[in-house]
C-alpha cells in the first residue's frame, strides 16, 4: 500500500501511520462489495497480518459468491469519540476517527501461515485465551478473505 487518498477537509486528514494504527486496533470492520451495480456491506471481525487485512469466513454464503464475482472491495473502520455540542443545530458534530481502504480481496483456502493468522485473530479479541493449538480440522473448517490494501484514507476529528 503506497497511496493515501486526498481529503476535502485536509485539517482532518490522518497520515499513513495514524491510519494504519486505527485499522489495527479497531474492533469491527465493514466489508463493502458490489456486483452488477448492487452494493452489499457486512460487519466483520478481522486482523491485520503482514500488511493485509484477514477476515475469517464460512465456506459458503453471499460474501463468498460476491467476492468470486468481483474482488474489488472497500473496507471501513470507524469510532465515535464523542459529541461536539454547540448553540446551533449546524454547530453540532461528532468527534471521531475512521479509515477507508480500497483493495482487492481473494479467498484463501490454504495459506502457509493460516494457523498463525487465525490465532492472531483470536488473540486480538481475547488476549488471555487459553486454547490448544489449532489442529488440521479447525484450520480447514474456515476460509480466510485476504484483502490487499491498494490505498487508504484516514480521517479524524478530536476534542481540543
Amino acid at each position: 500500500m503506497n497511496k493515501i487518498h486526498p481529503l476535502r477537509r485536509k485539517d482532518r486528514a490522518l497520515n499513513a501511520i495514524q491510519a494504519m494504527h486505527i485499522l489495527e486496533v479497531a474492533e469491527t470492520g465493514c466489508l463493502a462489495m458490489a456486483v452488477e451495480n448492487r452494493p452489499y456491506v457486512i460487519p466483520v471481525n478481522y486482523v491485520i497480518w503482514n500488511g493485509c487485512i484477514y477476515v475469517h469466513t464460512a465456506k459458503e454464503g453471499k460474501k463468498i459468491e460476491w467476492l468470486q464475482q468481483n474482488p474489488v472491495v472497500c473496507f471501513n473502520v470507524h469510532r465515535m469519540i464523542g459529541v461536539k455540542k454547540a448553540d446551533t443545530y449546524c454547530g453540532y458534530g461528532t468527534f471521531f476517527e475512521s479509515v477507508n481502504v480500497e483493495g482487492h480481496a481473494k479467498l484463501v483456502m490454504q495459506h502457509p501461515n493460516k494457523r498463525e493468522i487465525l490465532t492472531t485473530l483470536v488473540r486480538k479479541y481475547d488476549a488471555k485465551a487459553q486454547l490448544p493449538p489449532i489442529d488440521h480440522t479447525g484450520e480447514n473448517s474456515v476460509w480466510l478473505i485476504e484483502i490487499t490494501i491498494d490505498s487508504m484514507c484516514g480521517k479524524g476529528r478530536y476534542p481540543a
